[in-house]
């Protein structure tokens, strides 16, 4: 019995010395995301992550909704912004970048909303980043935007980098020469002037287009896709497409001078030997006229059983115009 003990405690020493003589893994090195870029080429859209030391990177992709997912392990958040949506029009729609983790190793999560789902998306890692390129065929070019850059973030000594708790370094505002020079985005200028209600500038946003065919196999196949941005119309109180109405000032007492354009010939009667057109306008005012009658900017020159000619002159320049008799139908 006394050997069995001691066999039990012999084992139990020689474990916890193998434990204790295991290497520990090495500590994840620390290090800030500064800055996004993006550019489009051909079939393909470029993303480029600019860190300050050499990144340790994943990406993988979710479908519904279309999304890319970068995670920077030991990556800390350096950037002007946490999310961007005014970007060139292509597959992304927008930017999110937070701090996914803070202890015990920093995790940077950036995630690009995509306007459809993409097949091939490669990363590479580089000294100073994370490149990926995206296959994007159909999507229109850009020579670049970026997200600018920030000052250097404060580095911390090496023993802070030995405890537990990370303090997330507060971003400097970046001068305004450093950022590449954007327009503001259609929703905020019109919700900030207050002639846009936000129940109607949350759907301002890019919108993608799709053309596609009928093959000779009956599949519907797709030509061309790609992304454009909404534009709003907003008219002032009175429609500056709409005709303008004509108003005339007529002296008590005297006949109004009709316009042509808006009478109906609705009879033809004879008196003697010269045919009368009655004509009627847009208000229902009654009009009897025979060749010689003044109207507006003309005279009537002939009526006849079908029709009333009128010679119209304006602009220097004369034209004939003839109304048909009205067919009333019998019911």
């Amino acid at each position: 019995m006394k050997k069995a003990w001691l066999y039990i405690l012999l084992a139990i020493f020689l474990a916890t010395s193998s434990a204790q003589k295991q290497p520990q893994k090495p500590e994840q090195k620390r290090y800030t995301v500064d800055e996004i870029r993006l550019s489009a080429k051909g079939d393909s859209t470029f993303i480029q992550i600019t860190t300050n030391a050499k990144p340790d990177a994943k990406k993988f992709i979710i479908e519904n909704p279309p999304r890319l997912v970068v995670d920077l392990f030991g990556g800390i958040v350096n950037l002007s912004k946490s999310q961007y949506r005014l970007l060139p029009a292509g597959i992304i729609t927008s930017i999110r970048a937070a701090q996914h983790v803070s202890k015990p190793t920093p995790i940077t999560r950036i995630v690009f909303d995509l306007a459809d789902v993409v097949t091939t998306a490669r990363l590479r890692i580089t000294p100073n980043g994370v490149k990926l390129s995206l296959h994007t065929p159909h999507y229109p070019e850009f020579s670049g935007w970026s997200s600018g850059r920030l000052a250097p973030a404060p580095v911390k000594p090496e023993k802070a980098a030995k405890e537990t708790t990370i303090t997330k370094p507060k971003p400097v505002e970046a001068p305004k020469e450093s950022l590449l020079a954007v327009s503001q985005p259609v929703e905020s200028l019109f919700a900030a002037e207050g002639e846009l209600e936000p129940e109607i500038a949350k759907f301002l946003k890019p919108e993608t287009l799709t053309f596609e065919a009928v093959s000779e196999e009956k599949d519907t196949i797709t030509l061309a896709r790609y992304v454009r941005n909404l534009v709003v119309f907003l008219p002032p109180k009175k429609d500056p497409f709409a005709m303008p109405e004509r108003h005339r000032k007529i002296e008590f007492g005297k006949e109004p001078i009709p316009f042509v354009e808006e009478l109906t010939l609705v009879g033809v009667v004879k008196s003697g030997n010269v045919n009368m057109a009655i004509m009627q306008d847009q208000v229902g005012y009654s009009y009897i006229l025979a060749p010689g009658d003044t109207v507006e900017n003309g005279n009537c020159i002939e009526v006849n059983d079908t029709s009333a000619v009128f010679r119209v002159v304006e602009f220097g320049q004369a034209r004939r115009v003839v109304i048909p008799l009205k067919k009333v139908s019998a019911e």
